[in-house]
């Protein structure tokens, strides 16, 4: 019998459409956010930039209704620039999305997690770049705030049953990727061991991995399908 809840935070792009495709018979409920409302795909409004929208969000969320709760957050942006002009602001608006946003709605999730006495298990997607950094400033600096959340957040709450996993894949087919020149792609597939970018398919059998099969004594630590661009 279904019983849990699941949340996916992003579900609208590329990975996270993927991820409700494949596991929509997995769970009682879903709670879908993006960016933008869609009703025709029954997902909601939250946009990383808006406090308020996050706190709307999360209070949505009939925490009570299930024991088990599943979030997945895939959400972002990525702007691929490489300028040498890149302004403060554009990396403030990165930093923002990526990591300020992301680090509210988990947190708040989590807080409210415990104080129903449910239990949860939590992926976030992080990105190689958290490793080996980006010419996209903004968005290197959030990915590596996003191991520390995931790092901290498990050293807080793992031990009252909630198992936070982060999964951080190199470059693979997706709308972010899409904004990235053929020049830095090859550089990106010459870091690593397979010759090729990493398939789609191959990040979402991690990510589902993590959210359904992994053991909680993964909990703090991150799954990396990079195809050997980052060691660790």
């Amino acid at each position: 019998m279904k019983t849990d809840g699941l949340v996916v935070l992003g579900a609208r792009g590329t990975l996270g459409s993927a991820f409700c495709s494949s596991t929509k018979e997995l769970c009682a409920a879903q709670f879908l956010f993006d960016r933008l409302e869609d009703s025709n795909e029954n997902t909601f409004a939250c946009d990383l930039a808006s406090e308020e929208q996050i706190s709307s969000a999360v209070k949505r969320l009939p925490i009570n209704a299930h024991r088990m709760w599943r979030l997945l957050i895939t959400a972002g942006t990525y702007s691929g620039t490489a300028s040498s002009t890149l302004s403060w602001s554009e990396i403030r608006t990165s930093i923002q999305v990526n990591l300020i946003g992301i680090a509210q709605f988990a947190t708040m999730f989590m807080d409210k997690i415990y104080k129903e006495r449910c239990s949860a298990r939590i992926v976030i997607i992080s990105s190689a770049a958290a490793r080996v950094g980006s010419l996209d400033m903004g968005y290197g600096i959030a990915k590596a705030g996003i191991e520390g959340l995931i790092r901290s957040g498990s050293k807080r709450y793992s031990r009252h049953g909630i198992t936070i996993i982060g999964v951080a894949p190199g470059l693979f087919p997706s709308a972010m990727s899409k904004n990235q020149d053929s020049d830095r792609k090859q550089a990106a597939v010459s870091q690593g061991h397979l010759g090729r970018t990493v398939r789609l398919e191959e990040v979402l059998e991690c990510v589902t991995f993590a959210m359904f099969a992994a053991p909680d004594a993964l909990s703090g630590t991150f799954i990396s399908p990079n195809g050997g661009q980052v060691s660790g």
